[in-house]
């Protein structure tokens, strides 16, 4: 069995921000009162490593989830959910081409039932990326932008244009990252000046959007104060009590043993 789609990995944004942080007077005297000390003895860390060892109840659970035969007299949306969370057991299993089967077949349920395939759509952009294949990204990125253009759901571009923006940069192409940036931004500038209720978390979105191109384009000095900047949004997101943003680089949501509720994907779902 695989790892959880969760892993970790250093990227120039990150390695930025985390240096910002550092070399932020206020910052580093604010987390010093908080710091809490490393493990100090082999103890220590062997009960951290235990905790973290997968739990054979889970590893069976998932498996199981991960072979369920879907019920005949289930269909359209119910269908998708189900198929959606078959989609994330498979991928811990890493059996990234049925997981991906899945998710495919899930979008296309939703459309058949005319329902919003929006979270589905959100889930194969994770496997996409996390299988380092952000070029099948575009598509679906094409698609949601398509779904998304009616004055009730116009908002939701802010989040998807982001998610374009990680895909031209993983892909080099920078100017097209800065066009969707501008892109979100307008959104964004237009939704504040009319006074269109928007996402929590949309300055975040785009605040991180903006800190990423920078970042991209050698500017680290004003990327670093973007990622500042984001981290802030963030905080007060988390002190609202607000869900966090959906990312393609966030981990994907861990399968539960019972089939019967859908993936959870928190943020642009309005």
């Amino acid at each position: 069995m695989r790892a959880p789609f969760a892993q970790h990995t250093f990227s120039l944004p990150g390695v930025i921000f985390a240096t910002a942080l550092y070399c932020h007077p206020t910052s580093a005297n604010a987390q010093t009162s908080s710091f809490v000390a490393p493990p100090r003895t082999i103890s220590d860390i062997a009960a951290i490593l235990d905790n973290e060892r997968p739990k054979v109840s889970q590893i069976e659970a998932t498996k199981t989830l991960a072979g369920v035969n879907l019920p005949i007299d289930v269909n359209g949306v119910e269908l998708a959910r189900l198929l959606s969370r078959r989609a994330i057991a498979r991928w811990d299993l890493g059996r990234f081409k049925e997981a991906v089967a899945d998710c495919e077949e899930a979008i296309r349920l939703a459309r058949e039932a005319s329902a919003d395939p929006y979270e589905q759509q959100v889930l194969l952009l994770r496997l996409y990326q996390g299988s380092g294949v952000p070029q099948r990204t575009l598509a679906v990125l094409d698609d949601m932008v398509r779904d998304n253009q009616t004055p009730q759901k116009r908002t939701r571009l802010i989040a998807i244009y982001r998610l374009r923006v990680i895909s031209s940069l993983s892909l080099g192409r920078i100017h097209d990252a800065e066009t969707f940036l501008h892109a979100a931004e307008s959104i964004l500038a237009d939704a504040k000046s009319n006074a269109v209720p928007l996402p929590p978390s949309a300055n975040w979105v785009v605040e991180d959007a903006r800190a990423r191109v920078l970042a991209a384009r050698g500017d680290y000095a004003s990327a670093a104060l973007s990622f500042q900047k984001a981290q802030i949004f963030v905080s007060a997101l988390i002190q609202g009590g607000a869900s966090t943003p959906v990312t393609t680089d966030a981990p994907i949501p861990s399968c539960r043993p019972s089939a019967s509720q859908p993936p959870s994907f928190s943020g642009f779902n309005q």
